[in-house]
């Protein structure tokens, strides 16, 4: 199995759906646990960012990490690993 995408779901059951992501150890986040990060660009922010809260924060490089959307980024967003997420496993 290989990991294929990110749900992250909202205290208020509201889901978004990344298929780019980046999972950093405690160690190389700076923080005391496991971190993830992805970008937005300034539609799906737009869309997402309530959902988000203080999780966004502006400068995202690359393209956006919404399934299936591939503007530019502007904001990127980061997660602790104790957020609600779910790691989608794709079979092979």
């Amino acid at each position: 199995m290989m990991y294929k995408d990110l749900l992250f779901t909202s205290p208020k059951g509201k889901t978004i759906l990344f298929d780019d992501y980046v999972w950093e150890d405690a160690e190389e986040s700076g923080y005391d646990e496991r971190m993830v990060w992805c970008c937005l660009c300034r539609s799906c922010h737009k869309k997402y960012g309530k959902i988000l809260g203080n999780r966004c924060g502006g400068d995202g490089q690359g393209h956006c990490s919404v399934d299936g959307c591939m503007n530019d980024a502007n904001y990127y967003v980061d997660f602790y690993a104790t957020d609600n997420l779910k790691i989608i496993m794709e079979e092979e």
